[in-house]
């Protein structure tokens, strides 16, 4: 029989009849759960629950309930994709020791459930966030270093896994189609000064670094599309990174500049030493085994866009609070200077 520890207000979530059916389709006996943890999200619920098994045995798993927030058969669709997903991934990785990605263990599509095994590790946007503001000692930023330069390594693996697709070329006007729409938008917001000749200066510098760009490096690949510090646990043997439900094809640049970017924002942070940031960014570059490729032109690129993108989520002042809003200008007004002077 399965008792459960009530701690959670989500009682519409039948969490009971749920994992009573994991325990008969996996072949184990729960004899108890506990929920340790929930996170709401606006289309899910995200719980933390430890597994108490009848052997003796514990288990950490995450649940993740997706909302009733659109049609059934979309929600369906969506919970047999992510499954899809994380088991093709999962797939790619298990023979790795050192490299790992979240491992599948159950999914309710009629039940709009999805359930994965906890991975191990520090979070590195928790780790970096926790040691690294102020004065860090010496032994800390070196374990800090350590962890951005086993990121780039991770990178380097999983862009290394042959790409299962047709093979095509990433080309300019799809580049610039992107970076209009959402120049276009910065242009509307009132709140900002983002003017033509702004949007000019950075349309033309794309334009000018493309012409720098051989055939050979336009191939695409898989990109994870979300590689941020927060997505990257970290222990002693292994570096796992979480959630590959945005997966796209596309320019490898795009998830190496995506994770440059995340590190270049720690030094809007007074509490972050702007030479201690750029040293996490040489040693995951170092990790990448490409400490130079700061300097190509897709590089330049792609980080224009993070940069773009970032600015515009910044500047929707009318998405945050007050409060968040007097550092929110400050730093859109710190990134319209930075893009001025690269452009």
């Amino acid at each position: 029989m399965m008792n459960r520890k009530k701690t959670t207000k989500f009682d519409a979530v039948p969490l009971a009849d749920i994992l009573q059916k994991y325990s008969e389709s996996s072949g184990i006996s729960l004899t108890r759960f506990v929920i340790k943890k929930y996170i709401d999200r606006p289309i899910s619920l995200v719980f933390r629950i430890k597994l108490e098994l009848e052997n003796g045995d514990l288990q950490n798993i995450y649940l993740k309930y997706y909302k009733p927030v659109q049609e059934a058969a979309r929600i369906t669709s969506v919970v047999k994709r992510d499954f899809e997903t994380t088991r093709f991934w999962y797939n790619r990785f298990k023979k790795s020791k050192t490299y790992k990605v979240v491992e599948p263990l159950y999914a309710d599509p009629e039940k709009s459930v999805l359930i994965t095994r906890e991975s191990s590790g520090y979070s590195l946007w928790e780790y970096i966030n926790k040691n690294g503001q102020f004065f860090p000692s010496a032994d800390l930023k070196r374990q800090m270093f350590e962890m951005t330069r086993r990121s780039g390594q991770w990178l380097r693996f999983f862009q290394e896994i042959p790409f299962q697709g047709k093979k095509s070329l990433i080309e300019l006007e799809e580049i610039i189609d992107y970076i209009s729409l959402r120049l276009n938008r910065l242009q509307d917001n009132s709140k900002i000064k983002f003017d033509e000749q702004l949007k000019k200066d950075v349309l033309y510098y794309i334009r000018k670094n493309w012409n720098d760009v051989s055939l050979e490096e336009r191939g695409k690949s898989y990109v994870h599309a979300d590689l941020s510090l927060s997505n990257i646990l970290i222990d002693s043997d292994t570096v796992t990174v979480l959630d590959f439900n945005k997966i796209e094809i596309g320019s490898p640049f795009k998830d190496l500049t995506r994770f440059c970017h995340q590190l270049q924002l720690l030094k809007n942070k007074p509490t972050f030493n702007k030479r201690f940031v750029e040293n996490l960014q040489i040693h995951f570059l170092e990790g990448y085994e490409q400490p130079e490729i700061i300097r190509h032109p897709l590089f330049k690129i792609y980080l224009m866009i993070h940069t773009i993108n970032h600015l515009g989520k910044t500047a929707r002042y009318w998405e945050h609070s007050f409060v968040e809003n007097i550092y929110n200008r400050w730093i859109v007004r710190n990134t319209l200077n930075r893009i001025r002077k690269i452009v």
